[in-house]
């Protein structure tokens, strides 16, 4: 499926009224579907869904105007479960079939009720958490190399390269819908 707009529209998307799956648009009376925040494969299947010939977006495009989407949802929780399951499993078979020898006690206990203070409650802090890095960032030492980072950090630094060398704006506008 191509995804182009033709004609794009000025309309400001901060403007708009949060609306389902997307913006109110005041001027053409429609629903602005947001695809730059779908995966290619959902933005397929929603074109496909709309009715009529065409469809109001926003869609991220870079500068040579080619869609951009969010990457698909990874498979890893589908099978990590069982990979976990699996392993767990598998340990289990490993166990020895002879009973332990119960623990040697060294020292009596001499302790009485109230010798370890009263019981702890729980309480309710009124502190704000501590200041983190957001999770999608990843701190690098401005000293080490490359070959100091992990994968997922040379990752995200390749990926923030990208970004900061391939801009992406956002369009909207009515987009033709062929079937």
């Amino acid at each position: 499926m191509r995804f182009h707009i033709p004609e794009p529209c000025e309309e400001r998307w901060e403007d708009m009224a949060p609306r389902g799956e997307g913006r109110f648009c005041d001027r053409c009376q429609h629903t602005v579907v947001d695809l730059s925040q779908m995966s290619q494969a959902q933005a397929e299947s929603r074109m496909r869904r709309a009715a009529g010939d065409s469809l109001c977006v926003q869609l991220a495009v870079d500068e040579h105007d080619r869609p951009r989407f969010v990457p698909p949802p990874s498979r890893a929780p589908r099978w990590a479960g069982g990979l976990v399951l699996v392993g767990a499993l598998t340990a289990g078979g490993c166990a020895s079939t002879e009973p332990e020898a119960a623990p040697e006690i060294l020292e009596p206990c001499d302790l009485e009720p109230g010798d370890l203070g009263p019981p702890m409650i729980p309480t309710a802090s009124t502190e704000p958490p501590p200041a983190t890095a957001p999770a999608d960032t990843h701190p690098v030492p401005a000293d080490a190399s490359v070959d100091d980072l992990s994968a997922s950090e040379r990752a995200a630094l390749e990926a923030e390269k990208y970004r900061a060398q391939h801009p992406i704006r956002h369009v909207r506008g009515r987009m033709p819908i062929r079937r």
